[in-house]
């Protein structure tokens, strides 16, 4: 979305990715599950990463939408 110029879903989508890579960061290895969840140190490491790097996206994605909202903004559909 955010390379087809929809930054407003973009944003959204980048905020969704986020969450669901923190629950598995946080809260999953707390889940009744068999097998259990569990993550290495170097899982945990890559989800950090993964996790920023959305982030960073989804703060270029936003600042991309405030800037075309003050040009005039074209709606992408859902």
């Amino acid at each position: 979305d955010e390379y087809m110029g929809c930054t407003g879903d973009a944003v959204v989508f980048y905020s969704k990715a986020v969450r669901l890579l923190v629950f598995l960061l946080v809260e999953a290895s707390s889940l009744i599950l068999n097998p259990p969840f569990s993550l290495t140190n170097s899982d945990r490491c890559r989800l950090r990463s993964y996790i920023d790097v959305l982030n960073n996206r989804q703060s270029i994605s936003r600042s991309q939408r405030m800037a075309l909202l003050k040009g005039g903004d074209q709606q992408c559909s859902s």
